[in-house]
Order: structure tokens, then sequence, then C-alpha cells
């Protein structure tokens, strides 16, 4: 005796009822096998559409690897202006006295913005602006600085040059 769903009102019945007690839905031997048929198909195509969607994960991981590998994986991938702009912020706040009270600015606070990140090739840029930042008396100051930085692959940069003049 096993379970099986009435075709008309999707009721679980056994198989050896007469009827579904439900919708009264005749069952006959050969509806019974019919229904058990329909419902291994399903089950089939269940397990098959969950293989269909495991199999398309693994391949697209698989891709996504390949791809990353051919171009080296660890090979540096070119920065933007945006991101030395942003590490050079960085490579002046480790240097200041009070680098909680740092204000860059936007980068459109500047005359020309274009001129205040300059790509000098090869993984390296020159980073002309200011800082207005507390001083040792605690009073604001803004102090131009020239940051020259170097991205030397995985995320990481390294600062080749820094200096700091008082405006």
């Amino acid at each position: 005796m096993a379970l099986i769903t009435c075709p008309e009102c999707k009721n679980k019945l056994s198989d050896s009822a007469a009827a579904c007690p439900q919708c009264g839905y005749q069952l006959t031997p050969e509806r019974i096998a019919e229904i058990r048929k329909k419902e291994e198909q399903s089950q089939k195509a269940a397990g098959i559409g969950c293989l269909s969607l495991i199999a398309l994960v693994v391949i697209l991981y698989v891709t996504g690897s390949l791809s990353s590998g051919r171009s080296g994986g660890n090979a540096p991938k070119a920065p933007e202006k945006i991101t030395a702009w942003v590490m050079a912020q960085q490579f002046v706040k480790d240097r200041l006295k009070s680098p909680g009270t740092a204000d860059f600015g936007g980068v459109f606070n500047y005359q020309d913005p274009e001129s205040v990140v300059t790509d000098l090739g090869g993984g390296k840029f020159r980073v002309r602006a200011w800082v207005d930042a507390q001083n040792s008396f605690g009073g604001k100051i803004r102090n131009q600085f020239v940051c020259e930085l170097k991205f030397v692959g995985n995320d990481k940069w390294q600062l080749t040059n820094l200096v700091f003049s008082e405006r």
C-alpha cells in the first residue's frame, strides 16, 4: 500500500482505495498504474533538472577559473586613477600628526580634476593635491603634497615618494 496523488484534486490517497475520498475520482488498476508511471516520470524529471543545474554551476565555475587563469591569475590588473587617488590619501594620512582630522576635499574641489592624478605608465601614478589637517598645536592647516606611488599587484601599492609643502 502506497500513497498516490489523485489526478483530479491532487489529494494524497492510498493506492488500494476504490475512489478518491475528496472528489470521488474512480480508481481502477489501469488508472493507478498510469498515476504511478506519471509520478515516476515527474521524479525523474526533477532529478534531471537538479543534476542539470549542478552541472551548469560547475561549468560556470570551471570556465570562470580558467578565464582568470589565462590572464596569469596573479598578473597585476591595470589600476585606475581613482584607486591611485584613494591609496595616495592613505599614504598621506599615515604620515599626519592627526590623521582623523584629514580633509582632502573631493577631487572636484580642484581647478582641474584631471591634473590631480597623473598616470605615469607601468602602474605608476603621481598625485598632486592638498590636505587640511590639524598640526601638533591643534591648528588646522593646509598642506600641499605630491605623492608618487606604484601598483605592485594583488591590491598592493608601494609609496615611492611623498613630499609635503605648506601653502
